[in-house]
């Protein structure tokens, strides 16, 4: 989910990839609190940045359809 993030909306994916490093060691160390934590941050960034992917993609539609009426309108 990270590496999707990082995809959709680099920022979040930024925090995202810094969450699924501390996993690995957390479970290793026998924190699972920690790692249960840092696993919920990574899904919690993961649907941010689709919803924000879904919603640029919405307006790009809107806007661009917007200025192809509006060019049209003055040929």
């Amino acid at each position: 989910m990270a590496v999707w993030t990082v995809i959709f909306f680099w920022p979040l994916g930024i925090f995202a990839v810094i969450s699924a490093a501390r996993v690995k060691p957390s479970v290793d160390g026998g924190n699972l609190g920690a790692a249960q934590k840092a696993s919920s941050r990574v899904k919690v960034f993961f649907w941010i940045s689709l919803i924000l992917l879904i919603t640029f993609i919405i307006l790009g539609i809107i806007l661009g359809a917007s200025a192809a009426n509006t060019n049209s309108q003055y040929q």
